[in-house]
């Protein structure tokens, strides 16, 4: 299990952040001290960036919302491991913090659960078709104060790792914007941001984040760090190969906080082996033979199947006979026997 307590000195490979902007945490930064004022710097919203115009090709092969795809222990889906993420921050954290959804057009909306319901979670379309990512932010964080820091994530990725001290370091290092960054330097799409800061982007048009607002912050002569994850990854879920490895990642895992929680191989039945998250609400026959595949609730698997590093969507039907390999079986679908289902793009 990864802590931002214990990041390392980040040489982040990207030509926009300097080497004097860098953070090089060698040890642990103490806790901060609570603060009083209800106008201080303190994280007022949590804003998961849901996609754009184009659905991603896991989105698109599965028919939901990459925050709805199971991946963890307990039946958990992305978005609970985003959830248990924010539960487990530490710093000037408000009460009520918001949890936005931003999605664009062409991303399916994730489904709110009954027991999440009770979360400040607020699912929001982009009105303007072609804004980016940091103008979405920009939009929908429209009603804070500029004093109020939004944490802000790409929804389509799997946080295993610990998230819970990333608002200690950008508060102990003076940093005016953060950027996490996983072990080996790559983007882990994850920002803390100080709502001030998106005064740089225009009301209306295109402006990403990593690059076009991040460029002008710094050109601005802001102070933007970035932490290295010492531990634990930042997975991309762009294809079903990469939720596979993240849910792989998280059975080793004690997840995005400090718990016992694992994500164990489930072995239903004798052909069931390798690691495999199977929800209590699927049906699989007792002479299917299921490895290291994902499947979800409502899904069937047919006598004498073969499902193998596959995944099989909510209410998805695998017949009798039936050979899912390397595959996605999207949700409502029912394979043909001696076909071969849709198949994500491969990186």
């Amino acid at each position: 299990m990864s802590s931002c307590n214990e990041a390392d000195s980040a040489s982040l490979d990207m030509s926009h952040l300097q080497a004097d902007q860098v953070s090089s945490l060698q040890q642990p930064v103490p806790e901060f001290e609570a603060v009083d004022s209800a106008t201080s710097d303190r994280v007022e919203a949590f804003i998961l960036l849901g996609g754009g115009l184009t659905a991603s090709p896991l989105a698109e092969a599965t028919h939901c919302s990459v925050l709805d795809l199971l991946v963890g222990p307990g039946e958990s889906t992305v978005l609970d491991r985003w959830l248990m993420a924010i539960d487990a921050l530490r710093g000037p954290i408000s009460d009520e913090i918001s949890i936005i959804i931003a999605s664009g057009g062409g991303t399916p909306a994730p489904s709110i659960r009954a027991d999440q319901a009770d979360r400040r979670i607020e699912v929001v379309f982009d009105k303007q078709s072609y804004r980016g990512a940091a103008g979405v932010v920009c939009d929908v964080s429209s009603h804070l104060d500029d004093s109020a820091l939004l944490l802000v994530a790409e929804a389509a990725r799997c946080p295993n790792f610990d998230l819970s001290g990333i608002i200690t370091h950008h508060r102990a290092n003076s940093f005016d914007a953060t950027v996490l960054v996983n072990p080996d330097d790559t983007p882990a799409g994850v920002y803390v941001i100080p709502r001030g800061l998106l005064r740089y982007v225009q009301r209306e048009g295109y402006m990403d984040l990593k690059e076009q607002w991040l460029n002008k912050v710094l050109e601005s002569d802001h102070r933007v760090g970035a932490i290295r994850l010492a531990v634990g990854y930042s997975h991309p879920l762009r294809t079903h190969e990469h939720l596979l490895q993240a849910a792989r990642a998280a059975s080793q895992s004690a997840g995005p906080h400090q718990s016992s929680l694992r994500f164990d191989a489930v072995v239903s039945n004798s052909h069931c082996g390798g690691t495999n998250c199977i929800a209590s609400g699927a049906s699989v026959h007792e002479s299917a033979i299921v490895v290291d595949s994902i499947i979800m609730p409502g899904a069937s698997i047919g006598a004498s199947s073969i499902v193998t590093r596959s995944i099989v969507c909510s209410n998805a039907v695998v017949p009798s006979g039936a050979r899912v390999v390397d595959s996605i079986v999207g949700s409502e679908e029912t394979v043909r026997v001696n076909s071969k289902p849709k198949e994500t793009e491969r990186e």
